[in-house]
């Protein structure tokens, strides 16, 4: 049985995020919470993701 709820942190390229996004997407997961900010050349922050089922 798969986790309700998914919390991942994350300091990377943007591009980076976008594919960890689309990954989670595949699997059922959905954005609940987004806090991102810019630093620098990359994003820092976390997404709290919800399973939609």
């Amino acid at each position: 049985m798969k986790d309700k709820f998914v919390v991942e942190s994350y300091f990377c390229k943007s591009e980076k995020l976008q594919e960890s996004m689309n990954e989670r997407f595949k699997d059922g997961y959905y954005p609940k919470e987004i806090k991102v900010s810019p630093y620098q050349d990359k994003v820092e922050g976390f997404i709290i993701y919800e399973l939609k089922e």
